[in-house]
């Protein structure tokens, strides 16, 4: 769909759902539902990769997972029988893991602005290891990314909100001076705690695979993240890199 097109059909939506905000979440088991739904997920997805002159691809890669994530992020029960066996949960949050390039980030950035569209309490703020790192350069503490705090250091007061933490990866290596790992793990560490007590979720994606994932969690100071993986689902995506 051309720009200017999309632009037109985003804002009759966007008023469309405006209206909607404070209602319960519609049936998606109920398929011309869901692919209204569907189609302005894809419709978020196009207008991110506008500037790229691409569109957002659906196929026997990703098309499972975008089936997962719509249920999961409307709160349908369905969405715990999409992957048999595998145990996912909705009170769970959620990592991705896949290789470089297969469209993580991406898919939680088009989840993020279908979500803020239709004013759905899920919704989250997507923030990369890079963002999180130059910040704590400037500051020397994270609480912008743990509680949502701005410049305010401390803990009474605090909103935290949803989040996705983009990019986490093998590397341990200092990183404009900062030690990413350790950066990364006291993030994590803060993030339960609000999970603990205002029940926000944070979510993962990375290039590491699930067994990489438990090795790199398994040796943090206190030893209590890698137990704590089991709030996750942890989800592979499959395909080849779309940077092309």
């Amino acid at each position: 769909m051309e720009p200017q097109k999309f632009n037109k059909y985003y804002d009759a939506l966007r008023k469309e759902w405006e209206k909607r905000k404070h209602m319960t979440f519609d049936p998606l088991s109920e398929e011309p539902v869901f692919k209204q739904h569907a189609d302005l997920l894809i419709g978020s997805g196009n207008v991110l990769l506008a500037n790229e002159n691409k569109t957002f691809v659906v196929d026997e890669y990703n098309r499972k997972l975008l089936r997962f994530l719509l249920l999961y992020f409307n709160g349908q029960e369905e969405a715990e029988n999409i992957y048999p066996g595998k145990g996912y949960k909705l009170h769970k949050s959620l990592i991705i893991c896949g290789g470089v390039g297969v469209g993580k980030t991406l898919t939680m950035q088009a989840f993020s602005e279908y979500l803020k569209m239709t004013g759905n309490p899920n919704a989250f703020h997507n923030v990369s290891v890079t963002q999180m790192i130059n910040y704590y350069k400037q500051h020397e503490h994270l609480d912008l990314y743990t509680y949502n705090e701005g410049g305010r250091k401390g803990y009474d007061g605090c909103q935290p909100e949803n989040l996705c933490l983009n990019d986490v990866g093998v590397q341990t290596s200092l990183h404009f001076g900062q030690d990413t790992k350790q950066l990364v793990m006291d993030f994590f560490h803060a993030r339960t705690e609000a999970y603990n007590q205002y029940r926000v979720k944070t979510h993962v994606t990375t290039n590491m695979s699930p067994s990489e994932i438990k090795d790199y969690f398994s040796n943090d100071e206190y030893g209590r993240l890698v137990d704590r993986l089991k709030f996750y689902n942890i989800i592979h995506m499959n395909g080849e890199s779309r940077r092309k």
